[in-house]
């Protein structure tokens, strides 16, 4: 069954239209990746279903409900996490008040608010000594780790996660890896994940769906971004 069912999805920003009859669907707990060439609709794809962007046509269906019209608030109580891209933090608050932030979005408070940061710093040892420090004095990096811990103190069950290894060292870019892969074990989360670096997505993603003029036009497997040729027609860069 179905997470996520996306239907005929048409947005962009005011008459530039940038999707142009989006069709796919996430299975529940299913990692799906996203390629294509720069500025064929993969960041609006994602802002769209988050509700950052109108949809002006067609369908979106989380896990039976219709959030077309939903707000991007509700739209996180519903359990979607959006990672954006240059992730976004908060940058005069504390790395700790960045977490209870996305505690609150997820609608966790008291005590419950306390024990999901507290089980989100457990996983990510990086963050422990940095809590106190604000958001923009942490390089890079470690700003990116904050972005998806953030996320994941709302208890996600469908992340968008935007390039999230653009200008961040391979230590870091290695961890995200690890714990993706560690949450992809336990189960209960899907995840899609628009990316340009191949031996990332290769890590993470059971299919790769290729973006074309804003329509999904193929779906690889990602042992097939291996193959030069393709990735040179469909998505412009190398391995």
């Amino acid at each position: 069954m179905s997470l996520l069912s996306v239907s005929g999805l048409r947005s962009g920003y005011g008459r530039i239209r940038i999707l142009d009859g989006v069709d796919l669907d996430v299975g529940q707990q299913e990692f799906v990746g996203i390629l294509g060439h720069n500025g064929m609709g993969k960041t609006t794809l994602l802002r769209t279903l988050m509700g950052y962007l109108p949809a002006q046509e067609g369908k979106v269906v989380l896990d039976g409900t219709d959030i077309t019209r939903m707000s991007t608030y509700r739209r996180a109580r519903q359990r979607i996490g959006f990672v954006p891209q240059g992730r976004e933090i908060f940058p005069d608050l504390t790395a700790w008040e960045n977490l209870r932030a996305g505690a609150l979005i997820g609608g966790r408070t008291g005590a419950e608010e306390a024990q999901a940061i507290e089980r989100v710093v457990e996983t990510f040892p990086r963050l422990k000594p940095l809590l106190d420090r604000p958001g923009g004095a942490l390089s890079g990096g470690e700003q990116q780790l904050l972005a998806l811990a953030r996320c994941l103190c709302g208890n996600p069950r469908l992340i968008l996660l935007d390039e999230p290894t653009e200008g961040i060292q391979p230590s870091i870019i290695e961890e995200i890896v690890d714990r993706l892969s560690a949450l992809k074990a336990e189960g209960g989360l899907a995840l899609i994940l628009v990316e340009q670096n191949l031996d990332f997505i290769r890590a993470l993603a059971e299919r790769v769906l290729i973006i074309h003029r804003g329509r999904i036009t193929r779906s690889v497997g990602p042992e097939q971004l291996n193959d030069p040729e393709l990735v040179a027609e469909f998505v412009g860069m190398s391995g």
